[in-house]
């Protein structure tokens, strides 16, 4: 069992302590995910985003993920954003389909790191949901019809030009 002293004092070696997770540690962590202390936070997150790259257990809780996006707190936009790209590998439900728009949106979000997530995110699920791809196009698209705002509008450039390449 996990707790937030085991959490905190193997922090450096996060990636070892997600392949001991059990399920209701999975469950207490997507708990710490609304945690105010940054630090238990972050490391609730990179766990849980390490155990993603290899186990379906953490796409239980796509819905808590989903609900983050339409949090008024950036932070947590980017944590649902993130963890969700990461769980899209185990979508065989396509419920990704169903957000994407919502997803897409965040590359114009308001704060510049939320939206360079978000974009950066595009690479770990594309390959996964390429019936997708015209929409990021459309949302690449119309971008470039609109004034840059943010330094992530030219990364947003680069990440699709580098994907048709």
């Amino acid at each position: 069992m996990i707790t937030i002293e085991i959490l905190l004092k193997n922090k450096n070696q996060i990636g070892e302590v997600s392949k001991q997770l059990e399920t209701e540690d999975i469950k207490f962590l997507v708990n710490l995910l609304d945690e105010k202390n940054e630090e238990i936070r972050y490391a609730a997150f990179l766990a849980l985003q390490s155990r993603s790259e290899y186990s379906p257990d953490v796409y239980t809780y796509w819905d808590d993920f989903s609900q983050k996006l339409s949090s008024s707190n950036s932070y947590q936009r980017s944590i649902g954003i993130m963890l969700l790209a990461e769980n899209v590998r185990w979508d065989n439900q396509n419920k990704f389909e169903g957000l994407a728009e919502s997803y897409l949106y965040h590359c114009e979000d308001e704060k510049f790191i939320t939206s360079r997530q978000t974009i950066q995110s595009i690479n770990k699920w594309i390959s996964y949901k390429e019936n997708l791809l015209p929409a990021v196009m459309q949302r690449y698209i119309e971008k470039q019809r609109k004034p840059a705002k943010t330094s992530a509008d030219g990364y947003f450039k680069c990440f699709v030009t580098d994907s048709e390449n």
